[in-house]
């Protein structure tokens, strides 16, 4: 016997979702993935999103192998990147991307030698948050750092708002003025906005989006109207009552 309490997960819902991303930001959409697709199952849900995705994203870097172990095959991007060394050669081992954010990562690529040519980097710029990323005065020397490396495809430069999620009070002019001043002269792919920015800030829409709670049917910004976006909800949760 068992508790006769189900957890129902709507991937129809969920590639909804994610068009409804696309449409809104344009562009190439890295969906996020990290603890086991906020809960609704990780390998069901990337196998889903894979098929309107232009890439997949995970925290860590055991989420990763688990998603290729599963026989994904596609683009997966590791947005915590690496602790050490031997985690950036398991990284290039089963063709992961990884976001770079300070400069143990940066000197890991290039002990890498020739197979950091293999490998396609996200660089991870502090516009604000103050979580991970260089400070934006470091930017354009880390890029030059990677392109003398010859690394694979075109470089992506991202930020993550710290304030996304919050239709006023704080905007998003000082941030956007930080990542563009960083990326003055340079030529490369930007990724700005996560759930809160696709939905309700277009002026900071780059070349990739990332979309995470939006996915699963999530509104990050409380506007008491539900989603103008007409996100729906991926999971359903029903029971049975035990006695009245």
């Amino acid at each position: 016997m068992t508790r006769p309490t189900v957890f129902h997960i709507h991937l129809d819902r969920l590639v909804s979702n994610c068009q409804k991303a696309r449409q809104l930001h344009g562009g190439k959409i890295m969906a996020v993935l990290k603890a086991n697709a906020y809960g609704h199952g990780d390998l069901e849900c990337a196998r889903a999103l894979s098929k309107v995705a232009d890439g997949l994203a995970v925290a860590t870097l055991e989420e990763a192998v688990r998603l290729r172990d599963a026989g994904l095959q596609g683009r997966i991007l590791l947005l915590e990147g690496v602790f050490e060394q031997a985690e950036m050669k398991e990284v290039v081992g089963h063709g992961l991307m990884t976001v770079i954010h300070h400069r143990d990562q940066l000197a890991f690529m290039r002990a890498l030698g020739p197979l950091a040519e293999s490998l396609t980097v996200w660089v991870k710029v502090d516009t604000g948050m103050h979580r991970l990323g260089f400070d934006p005065d470091e930017v354009g020397d880390v890029v030059r750092q990677l392109e003398s490396m010859g690394h694979a495809g075109r470089l992506t430069v991202m930020t993550h708002f710290a304030h996304a999620d919050q239709l006023e009070g704080h905007g998003l002019e000082d941030p956007l003025r930080r990542f563009h001043s960083a990326l003055r002269g340079l030529h490369v792919d930007t990724s700005l906005c996560n759930s809160g920015a696709i939905l309700h800030h277009p002026k900071a829409y780059g070349d990739w989006a990332r979309p995470g709670l939006m996915l699963y049917g999530v509104d990050p910004v409380d506007t008491g109207k539900g989603s103008s976006a007409g996100l729906e909800p991926v999971m359903r949760l029903t029971s049975r009552v035990l006695w009245i």
